[in-house]
């Protein structure tokens, strides 16, 4: 009689890799044997996991030991089930005060959470440690109006900060600020630090206004609109930065006049933007940043210190059109639509971009709205295979259903796109309720559901909600609402 202990050891383990997260845990219950093999650094390091873990950010999942990568699927085991259930609890529940109302929030991991808060005559950028017990703010810099910011870790102990700031009516700054983390401020106390500006691009508003801006570790992207008339479409240039040699550039990225709601993302080595035409009709743009590395035509900042630079055109002999590496641009859909990507930097190794498109109209009877997975291309693509590549790649697409009457008012998307929460808005009665869904795979039915039981006692009101910031790997929903007031619910 056969016996599945009999087979090799090196047989063994690759089996354990191949059945997945539940099936390992469950096999790991059988006997010692089993249990000793599961337990194996090969394995878990190995293993195939679709869903997000939360694990630190820009930690390296091959030199994690198998028991914290462990512990981090069970713990993401137990959040998909209670994300998934519509009698949802709420795990913990904590609060934080700000200054003034927050405009806009991004978290960085289960451990940071980088807040925009907005008064009269100024506003202010600041970095909460929200990894333990209670929340504490670890530094904030004031400016006089910031309109938008991204933030992402250029290391596991630097952040870094770009801002987009209006500082008086004739210019623009996009400045760039870095801190040094250190972990667990909130238990020893609450601590002040420094956000030290390390690069700043001055830009007069006759040259275009800054947009929308992402980080990607030490890369940060900014968008610009130029008009060439007071009721003229604006054509696009987008700023490339390099904060770690204080390099920058400029590029056309080639949309024609008439595209609106240009966004941005950064992914490693790659600039995805993201447009749409026609109100019904989604361009989708991706740049490969290797040939940005290459140039000679560069700026630099004297001795590394941050220096107001003037931006300029794309260097002269640089050919943009070669510059492609993916161009989808008729992605159409039956109804007028808003995009929502993701605050987060991208996923570095999930190989696509994850895009929500809403109905931007009240339908009666219900809408459809769609997850677009952009695939990203290959790192060593190269335009020889362009046409072949644009003609095989197919994007995944899941569509679900809104219901009737009722908007997005505030939506949330995933680092990895596997899972959204929103406000939605019912326009019959003008009720707000917390929604959510998952986007687990192409082929499971998308199932959207209420957050959380609809008597459960809450601190604030759904429609007092400023703005929405979401961790989707820790379950974690942050909340701002008009008085000031900062709520963090974990899942």
């Amino acid at each position: 009689m056969f016996n599945f202990l009999d087979l090799p050891e090196d047989i063994l383990l690759e089996i354990c890799t191949y059945i997945g997260p539940q099936g390992l845990l469950a096999l790991k219950q059988t006997c010692r044997v089993l249990h000793a093999l599961g337990c194996t650094h090969h394995v878990w390091n190995q293993m195939m996991i679709d869903f997000p873990l939360d694990l630190p950010l820009r930690a390296n999942k091959q030199a994690l030991p198998a028991l914290q990568i462990q512990c981090a699927v069970i713990k993401a085991l137990r959040l998909d089930y209670n994300w998934r259930t519509h009698s949802a609890r709420i795990r913990q529940f904590k609060g934080a005060m700000c200054d003034n109302a927050v405009d806009q929030m991004q978290p960085l991991g289960s451990q940071w959470l980088i807040t925009l808060s907005r008064s009269p005559s100024s506003t202010q950028i600041s970095v909460w440690d929200v990894g333990g017990s209670r929340c504490s703010r670890i530094a904030s810099v004031e400016t006089s109006t910031a309109l938008r910011f991204s933030a992402d870790l250029y290391t596991q102990s630097k952040m870094v900060i770009a801002v987009i700031e209006h500082n008086d009516p004739r210019n623009e700054h996009l400045n760039v600020y870095s801190l040094c983390l250190t972990e667990g401020e909130n238990e020893r106390g609450p601590s002040t630090g420094n956000l030290e500006l390390c690069h700043s691009i001055f830009k007069p508003l006759s040259r275009g206004t800054f947009f929308d801006v992402h980080a990607y570790g030490c890369i940060v992207a900014a968008a610009v609109a130029r008009f060439s008339g007071p009721t003229s479409p604006p054509a696009y240039e987008v700023v490339i930065v390099d904060t770690s040699t204080h390099r920058q550039w400029v590029f056309d990225p080639g949309f024609s006049l008439g595209v609106e709601r240009v966004r941005l993302k950064l992914s490693l080595n790659r600039i995805v933007l993201v447009g749409v035409e026609a109100s019904k009709t989604l361009l989708i743009r991706e740049f490969g940043l290797s040939s940005f590395f290459l140039l000679k035509k560069t700026y630099k900042l004297d001795n590394g210190t941050a220096v107001n630079s003037y931006i300029d055109r794309l260097p002269d002999g640089v050919d943009n059109t070669n510059l492609i590496l993916l161009n989808y641009d008729a992605i159409q859909f039956p109804t007028e639509f808003d995009v929502h990507l993701s605050l987060e930097s991208a996923n570095g190794t999930s190989g696509f971009i994850p895009i929500v498109v809403f109905p931007s109209l009240v339908v009666p009877t219900g809408g459809l709205a769609y997850m677009i997975k952009f695939p990203l291309s290959p790192t060593t693509h190269n335009m020889e295979g362009m046409e072949e590549l644009q003609g095989t790649i197919q994007i995944p697409m899941q569509q679900f259903s809104t219901s009737a009457k009722t908007s997005a008012d505030i939506l949330c998307v995933g680092r990895t796109g596997y899972r959204a929460v929103w406000i939605q808005r019912r326009w019959d009665n003008d009720e707000f309720e917390f929604m959510k869904t998952t986007f687990s795979s192409s082929d499971e039915l998308v199932d959207v559901i209420p957050l959380l039981p609809k008597h459960t006692p809450l601190p604030f009101k759904s429609h007092a909600c400023q703005s929405l910031a979401f961790d989707e790997a820790s379950g974690r929903l942050y909340i701002s609402v008009h008085t000031g007031e900062l709520f963090i619910l974990d899942l």
